[in-house]
């Protein structure tokens, strides 16, 4: 029932996949109903899902029995309010068929409900309550979408369910998925659903084209030290935009400062001003040459006496009006012929 090896690309690069019997259509296709699911329930839903179903079909049935069993399981449930979404798959192991069912209704006795509903054949029914902490993952796993898986922040693999994911041959014309009841919200489909998501990503695309938008969400997601993703924080800044009073914050590292003079001849510096001298403190008392007496012939001269910085000596004139000095008398009893006081 299923392809062995899936083939990868039946029409051009120009056309985008639209089918479930490629691998790359297949997964356009996942990702799109999975992503159409997630912007429903966040954008129009006012509840949670409520619980999600796996139907194992135990027994060996072919596609034109099941394609004749599935409708009126689904007539039956959506005649007791049952609102779910459903994916079609098969088991690589016992190629047997399987289906999901995501449920929005709070409808009792559920798990009675789809044994009634399957009762003819026999099945393997697992019921379990919605886990909204993974409800991200739900619909994605259903559709077997490629989605990363990340273990203590690093990534250990590119695409989980790669080794579960299965494809129907195309010569068995089985339907991939369906809905019971109104599954999307009133007057919308997963066409009209899809617009939206694309108008939305085209907003942000357009966003991040602006200038600074790239600078401006490494600031914020260096600004809230990691705390959000760089992914998410681009997204957010491509959708809201770049705050118009904002300014990048210049590296001190990338300015460069042009020096236009750098070619312009040094001027010679003037000449420095002496400084203006200060007019010494003359002395209060001058000093007094030291008055000598001389006894021999041959004795030396005297010394000049100093005067501040210059060497002068004394010549005062004679007072005309004082006591002349006596004669000397040598030892032999003859006078001399010079004073005894000698002025200087």
């Amino acid at each position: 029932m299923f392809q062995l090896r899936p083939r990868k690309r039946v029409r051009p690069l120009h056309y985008t996949e639209d089918g479930w019997h490629t691998l790359d259509g297949y997964l356009y296709e996942a990702d799109k109903l999975a992503r159409c699911v997630q912007w429903a329930r966040r954008k129009y839903f006012t509840s949670e899902f409520t619980a999600f179903a796996s139907i194992n079909f135990t027994e060996d049935i072919t596609a034109a029995e099941m394609k004749a069993l599935w409708p009126k399981v689904c007539r039956y449930l959506s005649n007791k309010k049952v609102v779910a979404l459903y994916v079609c798959e098969a088991s690589r192991r016992s190629n047997h068929f399987n289906f999901h069912m995501l449920l929005r209704s709070r409808t009792p006795d559920l798990l009675a409900l789809l044994k009634q509903a399957t009762k003819t054949v026999k099945t393997n029914i697992k019921l379990e309550p919605y886990n909204p902490g993974e409800g991200r993952y739900t619909v994605r796993y259903m559709v077997k979408a490629r989605t990363a898986k990340y273990k203590n922040g690093e990534l250990v693999s590119r695409d989980r369910w790669a080794k579960k994911r299965v494809l129907f041959r195309q010569i068995l014309k089985m339907r991939k998925y369906g809905f019971i009841g109104p599954f999307w919200p009133q007057g919308m489909n997963k066409e009209s659903v899809w617009k939206e998501i694309v108008a939305h990503e085209r907003k942000i695309n357009d966003g991040l084209q602006q200038p600074g938008a790239e600078e401006y969400a490494r600031e914020m997601y260096e600004l809230t030290q990691g705390f959000f993703s760089l992914s998410r924080v681009r997204r957010s800044v491509g959708y809201f935009g770049v705050p118009s009073g904002w300014v990048p914050k210049l590296d001190d590292d990338l300015v460069v400062v042009e020096d236009h003079d750098a070619d312009a001849e040094i001027p010679t510096p003037a000449a420095a001003k002496p400084l203006p001298q200060k007019p010494v403190k003359p002395l209060w008392k001058p000093l007094r040459a030291v008055e000598m007496i001389g006894v021999m012939k041959d004795r030396p001269e005297r010394p000049a006496a100093t005067y501040g910085p210059l060497m002068t000596t004394r010549c005062e004139p004679p007072d005309q009006t004082a006591r002349p000095p006596p004669r000397r008398v040598d030892l032999e009893g003859r006078r001399s012929k010079l004073p005894l006081h000698l002025p200087f």
